[in-house]
């Protein structure tokens, strides 16, 4: 379970690399399967503090 962490966070640190330049976002999870496994991955230490709220503001953006 760990690794799919790390593996969303990696990808979620590609989606922060590459700032405005990202005009699509494709997922197959709902939103909140999305913030779950965002969260999961935090509270594993995963990813710090920052990373998570970075990562969930692009989530929750994509959604708006």
């Amino acid at each position: 379970m760990k690794i799919a962490h790390v593996f969303l966070f990696l990808s979620f640190l590609l989606l922060i690399s590459c700032g405005s330049n990202v005009e699509t976002f494709e997922s197959t999870q709902t939103l909140g399967a999305q913030l779950d496994d965002l969260h999961k991955a935090y509270n594993s230490n995963a990813i710090t503090e920052q990373e998570y709220k970075e990562a969930k503001e692009i989530i929750i953006d994509h959604y708006q």
